[in-house]
């Protein structure tokens, strides 16, 4: 199977807080008006990630996809859902099934949480049952409510070496996120052409493959990872850094989008 290159990937932002602790309310009123912001300058995505590096949203993921949620329109709100073990998956589903029918349906799920927590996720997305032991210490059978704007929600996952994570990723129908980490640009490459042929060895669809880059301080041109076979760049916006040239820096990337 042959990979066409696309014309033309996504361009999202991933929107952080460089600030130490967590966001204050100001804080979050600015990353909501980012996402106005990047709304308005043509982005297609904004992803609020919690993880183990400075600068992650450290504010409850979904209270602020909800929060962005209400305040946009049309740009996808991509988010990361938390490790929760398998006894939270109810509480977790009930959450962001309240995002998705903010969002109406543009929610979009990241996640590294285990295999068989993705699977309860999935079902109980679905509408099905599950069991649970109640108050009396009897089993019953439970699901989530509200029910999700859409029927099945995107899932991004991160790369990692090796088969599992990508045979995770094709049997999720999920895409494959793949950070930047100071590898040279045709280091990059060799990983997102790796990844392309995991997922059509089997015969698979392509799956999505999407490159998240530091800004400002970028290590590659823009344009040079839109060249790249993917079908999303994004690129980390710190919010509490970008001060006053928030809106000048967010220019700055989308002018290296292409046509």
């Amino acid at each position: 199977m042959v990979h066409a290159v696309r014309s033309k990937p996504a361009m999202g932002l991933f929107l952080s807080w460089s600030a130490t602790g967590s966001v204050d309310a100001a804080g979050r009123r600015r990353i909501v008006e980012a996402a106005r912001a990047a709304e308005e300058r043509g982005f297609d995505s904004i992803w609020l990630l919690e993880d183990d590096s400075p600068g992650g949203v450290r504010a409850n993921p979904a209270l602020m996809a909800a929060s962005v949620a209400v305040s946009t329109d049309a740009i996808r709100v991509c988010a990361q859902f938390l490790d929760e073990s398998e006894y939270d998956s109810l509480r977790a589903v009930e959450d962001w099934s309240v995002v998705d029918n903010l969002s109406s349906g543009r929610l979009e799920l990241f996640s590294k949480n285990p295999r068989d927590h993705h699977r309860t996720v999935r079902h109980l997305w679905a509408g099905k049952e599950i069991r649970r032991v109640g108050l009396g210490g009897e089993e019953q059978l439970v699901q989530t409510y509200p029910k999700p704007y859409q029927s099945r929600v995107a899932l991004w996952l991160p790369y990692t070496e090796g088969a599992p994570g990508l045979d995770l990723a094709v049997e999720l129908n999920a895409g494959i996120l793949v950070r930047d980490e100071g590898l040279a640009l045709d280091q990059l490459a060799a990983r997102v052409r790796g990844i392309r042929h995991e997922f059509a060895a089997d015969g698979h669809e392509p799956g999505r493959v999407a490159i998240l880059a530091g800004v400002p301080d970028v290590q590659h041109d823009i344009r040079e990872l839109y060249a790249l076979d993917v079908d999303e760049v994004v690129c980390r916006l710190d919010v509490d850094a970008a001060g006053d040239r928030l809106a000048e820096t967010m220019a700055e990337i989308a002018r290296g989008r292409p046509e």
